[in-house]
Parts: structure tokens; C-alpha cells; sequence
């Protein structure tokens, strides 16, 4: 189980001609970047830039890039030492999560500029009602490997008050593959992961404390 914090603050919203249309750009500076369950930085500081534009149709579009750190054993896995991830996606959301639900469907594409043959997609559905989110995504090429991977997960925000929230989260990942980014080779790809943390809201900056844990892909 790691701890996880992360500061996160909007740096513009710029609205477009189209009334709802906007576009936005958000940066975070966390203790360690987790990707389900599991350190992409291995213990290192990550800053990360994002770019978002939302049409009043609900498309959506962005870039979204950090710094990453596998470690010494997925070197060999990825061929070269990558330092950088990069994802653009595309997505629509549609429905109300208010007064019932709200849907969200899209692509995303993850790649590592100086290991490539590693950059995979995903496609992902998901729906909504109030603070709490369902999500499932699924890629044909998982990390490169040209092996099938799914991967679930449920989150719930509950405001408290004076701008705190609960955050929990848990996921669950299936896969088929076996050679995997993690420098798994056993072709045992399942696994659980949870966290639990809090979430303070000021203005246009966030900050937030997670405990995360992925612990169970090692007794797989």
C-alpha cells in the first residue's frame, strides 16, 4: 500500500463561440503517479499537463502527458528506457447524471515517445449518477503485446462540506497478455485495487491524499 498526494489546479478556461464550448488546461504535481494500482514512477515525484476541449454537443477531445519510471526490469520489455507518456482521446457524454444518468463513451490512445512499440489503444464506456461512476475499458494491443486486456472500475466522490470530499475507488483488471508493461511474464494478468483518500476543493485548484493499493497483481 502506497500513499499518493496530488495538487491539481485549472491554468485556463477559455469559452468557446459554441455557448458551452470550452477549453481547458489543468497541471498536477502528485508524490507518485499510480496507474490502477500500480506506480508508473516507481516512488518518484510525477508533474503532469493536460488539455481538454468539451463541446455544448458533449464531444470531447484532449492531450494529457506525465513523466513515468518502470524500473530496471521493463527495460528489456519496452526495448528502451521510456521517460515520457503522451495520450490524446475522444470521447462523448450524453445524458443527465442528475436527474437520472449520464453516459460517457470514447477512445484513448497511450504512447511512450521513445519506446513505440509499446503505445497502445483503449476504448472505454462508462455511465454515472451523482457522485458515483461505473467504467469499463478494453484494448486489443495491451501495451503492445498484441494480447487482450479489460479492465473495470467503480468511483465514488461524496462531498462533505466547506469544499472536502471522500474519494473511493476499486478496479478490477483481467488480461490475457505475457508481456505486459509491468515486466510480468507469466501471463498472469489479473488483479484488484482499491483507494481510499480526501479531497479539498479551492477555487480552481484541488488537493488530494490517497492511500493506493494494487498489491494483489503479485499473487497472481
Amino acid at each position: 500500500m502506497k500513499s499518493r498526494i496530488a495538487v491539481a489546479g485549472a491554468l485556463l478556461a477559455v469559452a468557446g463561440a459554441a455557448g458551452a464550448a470550452e477549453i481547458s488546461a489543468t497541471a498536477t504535481i502528485a508524490s507518485e503517479y499510480d496507474w490502477r494500482g500500480i506506480t508508473q514512477t516507481q516512488g518518484e515525484p510525477a508533474f503532469q499537463l493536460g488539455l481538454n476541449y468539451g463541446a455544448d454537443t458533449g464531444m470531447y477531445m484532449g492531450v494529457w502527458g506525465s513523466n513515468v519510471n518502470f524500473g530496471r526490469e521493463d527495460w528489456e520489455v519496452f526495448g528502451a528506457r521510456p521517460s515520457t507518456e503522451i495520450d490524446v482521446y475522444l470521447g462523448y457524454v450524453f445524458g443527465d447524471p442528475d436527474e437520472f444518468l449520464g453516459y460517457d463513451i470514447g477512445a484513448i490512445y497511450y504512447s511512450y515517445p521513445n519506446a513505440g512499440e509499446n503505445n497502445f489503444p483503449e476504448v472505454y464506456a462508462g455511465i454515472s449518477k451523482g457522485p458515483f461512476s461505473l467504467k469499463g475499458w478494453y484494448s486489443w494491443n495491451f501495451a503492445g503485446s498484441g494480447d487482450t486486456a479489460f479492465y473495470i472500475d467503480t468511483n465514488l466522490t461524496l462531498p462533505v462540506a466547506n469544499g472536502f470530499s471522500f474519494l473511493v475507488h476499486g478496479g478490477y483488471s483481467g488480461a490475457e497478455y505475457h508481456n505486459n508493461r509491468w515486466g510480468n511474464t507469466s501471463g498472469q494478468g489479473e488483479y484488484l485495487d482499491w483507494s481510499l483518500g480526501i479531497a479539498y476543493d479551492v477555487d480552481d485548484w484541488t488537493a488530494a491524499f490517497k492511500f493506493v493499493d494494487g498489491s494483489d497483481l503479485g499473487s497472481n
